[in-house]
């Protein structure tokens, strides 16, 4: 019986160990492949970078933190990358460091055609105008009920995103009146729940975050009590619906309990192609 407590002791050492010291400190490299409609053949070579919940903070927060994300990201040579919001934890976050040392690094990404973002939750709990002052000083486009239109390789593209939908009053109409009919519309709202409001074709493809992709996968328990604030069915990766498309990346950081279990850190790596049911997906570290 000893023994067997022994055992017991050890495994569950091991097993704080990985969730709170070693797990959370991975950073891995996901592909998708997505098939839209709407979605310009002659943009099926742009390489998208998609990034979220970063939560930094008085834990795990340092400059070498946030360069490691940084170098990770233009490693992948992105053509343009979409951050989805909480980019720190709580208004003591904020006050802990400096957010101009978070947005210094954001400046050092390499991305042809820019760096697009909206705010979460946390960030607006902490301070939202700070925040966005600071990411714009760096050149980092946040969108808040506002979209921009660019041209890739003759293609008139739209990048539009939302408000945090559980911080501010959901305003689709302001988000998508300078969006023409017709044209590909990328669209960015750190909560997917409101995924399920659209009518087909309003957008070509939405990319979330907010949900960590369970942070904490544990059958049955801690599953469960970590889903808290979202859909299950919008957890992580692909979803379809009335023809619509989004993806929701699990994040970078966390929230709550300081711990991760079989969803380690990621960034994305997307290419889109026009419409085709078959997702190809892949991970590598």
């Amino acid at each position: 019986m000893k023994r067997f407590l022994k055992y017991v002791l050890y495994l569950t050492a091991a097993f704080c160990v990985w969730i709170f010291a070693v797990e959370p400190n991975l950073l891995f490299v996901r592909h998708a492949i997505l098939r839209v409609p709407r979605w310009d053949a002659r943009l099926e070579n742009l390489k998208i970078v998609l990034a979220g919940d970063f939560h930094f903070d008085n834990l795990y927060y340092s400059e070498r933190a946030v360069d490691r994300i940084i170098n990770k990201i233009n490693e992948q040579n992105p053509d343009i990358v979409f951050f989805t919001g909480d980019y720190v934890t709580k208004k003591s976050s904020l006050e802990t460091f400096e957010i101009n040392k978070v947005a210094a690094g954001f400046a050092k990404i390499r991305s042809k055609y820019g760096v697009y973002a909206v705010l979460g939750n946390h960030d607006y709990s902490a301070g939202a105008r700070k925040i966005k002052k600071a990411f714009t000083g760096a050149g980092v486009r946040v969108l808040e009920d506002a979209s921009v239109q660019i041209v890739i390789d003759g293609v008139k593209v739209n990048i539009a995103g939302v408000a945090d939908t559980s911080s501010r009053k959901l305003n689709l109409k302001e988000t998508f009146k300078n969006v023409p009919d017709g044209e590909p519309c990328i669209f960015l709202s750190h909560n997917p729940d409101i995924f399920d409001m659209f009518a087909p074709r309003r957008f070509t493809v939405m990319f979330s975050g907010h949900t960590h992709g369970g942070q904490l996968k544990i059958p049955y328990l801690l599953d469960i009590i970590g889903r808290r604030g979202y859909k299950k069915k919008f957890e992580r990766g692909e979803v379809r619906e009335n023809s619509n498309v989004l993806y929701v990346t699990s994040g970078l950081g966390t929230s709550v309990v300081p711990a991760r279990f079989l969803v380690p850190p990621e960034i994305v790596v997307i290419k889109l192609e026009p419409e085709d049911p078959a997702p190809k997906m892949g991970a590598e570290k």
